[in-house]
């Protein structure tokens, strides 16, 4: 059994307060996964840096304090662009939005209508890709969320607009330790395409958000999936994402960090039918004490499928970035094509990262390759920015720029890439203008 942080006695008893306060009515089902998964939180207790998947990073924060669940949220920011809207601020579904032109094309829900409504659907695909059984963080969530966001596309339906799901979390007064436990469950029937952008924010050093998203790709679908994380710099943020993919199904998914002060993103991948695919880009930005860790494993069950990663940091005064990503080839995946790439940028001799790269395969006939890079900005490229009139301090944001803009410029919603954009500009105080972002590199 996996070495664990136990906590003396019963370890739920850290959660009295969130078990109490669980929704007034559920399917069966619901209530028997609930209490399995307290069981498996039970033995699995907290992970700890024995624990190979776990050894750079430490959740000794979580298993020690005395955590409280988050008060009514108060009302919410309104947005300046157009989406299927879903908002969970402090763990509960606050306001649900979507223009009733595309009502015969997708249903989206939050759980107590979910429960009452379509306790069938839900029992046919909720929790079925989510690893509680074997994750500690999982299990936890299973145990202990409030309220979920459903979305289910309908079978060759095409989404006009993207699906924006935004977790807030507001502080309490008292500023007493507080965490949430949101939930998501995507499902794209059959030949379907959509856009969905999943953005956390808010938050602050007594704030800690656990969350579980699961995507259920069926034969032919297609998604887009965009998670950023921007919350206060010394909240805590574990979110596992589990996807499954059907038959000729294609997932392209982006996972930004901009925030927090201890992250832990996981991706679980897993192609399971003929011709799937997936593309993983992670970006993350990690400075003062920020410790931002990316997890991945993507699994190939059958033959033909094809994965391609990239992940990239940057890493300034005392961040720490950890990336750890497995390729599991099944026996039988023939004709796998995957490539696994990590790369950071270190901007400071206190800044530190951690690579594991790993490919574990089974079959004979794939092309397989990964692949990890550890540097700082290159003087030559400096030199050259300088000798065409841009100060040094503009010229070494513009390469910071640069290494990140590879991945940001293929975000396709627009609003998301240029607030983003923004963002990584912001991060060194130096804003450009558009023109000069777009300057050639040597």
């Amino acid at each position: 059994m996996l070495e664990t942080h136990r906590l003396g006695g019963n370890i739920t008893e850290q959660w009295s307060a969130f078990l109490k306060s669980q929704p007034t009515y559920e399917p069966r089902f619901v209530a028997a996964a609930r209490q399995a998964a307290e069981a498996a939180f039970s033995k699995l207790g907290y992970p700890l840096r024995r624990n190979e998947d776990w050894k750079y990073t430490n959740v000794t924060a979580v298993a020690q304090t005395a955590w409280q669940p988050a008060p009514p949220a108060r009302p919410m920011r309104q947005f300046d662009w157009e989406a299927i809207r879903a908002i969970i601020a402090n763990g509960r579904v606050v306001d649900l939005h979507m223009p009733p032109t595309l009502a015969a094309k997708l249903c989206i829900m939050n759980w107590h209508d979910a429960c009452r409504e379509h306790a069938d659907f839900l029992e046919s695909h909720w929790n079925r890709t989510a690893r509680w059984s074997q994750h500690a963080f999982a299990a936890l969530n299973t145990m202990l969320f409030e309220d979920a966001v459903i979305v289910h596309v309908l079978p060759n339906q095409d989404l006009d607009l993207p699906v924006h799901i935004e977790i807030c979390q507001q502080a309490n007064e008292q500023r007493k330790p507080q965490a949430v436990f949101p939930r998501i469950l995507v499902v794209l029937g059959q030949g379907s395409r959509a856009s969905l952008v999943e953005s956390y924010s808010g938050g602050s050093e007594r704030c800690f958000t656990c969350g579980v998203v699961e995507l259920m790709l069926e034969r032919g679908a297609h998604l887009s999936y965009y998670k950023v994380q921007q919350e206060q710099e010394n909240s805590i943020h574990i979110v596992q994402a589990y996807a499954r993919l059907a038959q000729q199904a294609e997932l392209q998914a982006y996972i930004v960090s901009l925030g927090g002060g201890l992250v832990r993103n996981e991706c679980d991948l897993r192609l399971e039918g003929e011709h799937g695919s997936c593309t993983l880009h992670g970006l993350y930005l990690a400075r003062g004490k920020q410790h931002i860790d990316n997890h991945t494993e993507i699994e190939h069950l059958a033959p033909a499928c094809t994965s391609y990663e990239l992940y990239k940091g940057i890493l300034s005064e005392r961040g720490h970035g950890v990336f750890h990503g497995k390729i599991y080839v099944h026996p039988g995946a023939q004709k796998t094509d995957a490539k696994q790439t990590n790369q950071a940028l270190l901007l400071s001799d206190d800044a530190e990262v951690d690579s594991k790269p790993q490919l574990e395969i089974y079959a004979d006939d794939v092309r397989c390759t990964h692949g990890a890079t550890v540097g700082q900005l290159d003087e030559q490229q400096l030199f050259y920015l300088q000798t065409r009139g841009i100060g040094k301090e503009q010229a070494r944001s513009l390469l910071i720029y640069a290494f990140a803009e590879a991945i940001v410029s293929q975000i396709e919603i627009e609003p998301v890439r240029l607030q983003l954009e923004d963002l990584l500009l912001a991060e060194e105080g130096l804003p450009l203008e558009r023109e000069l972002r777009r300057l050639p590199l040597p």
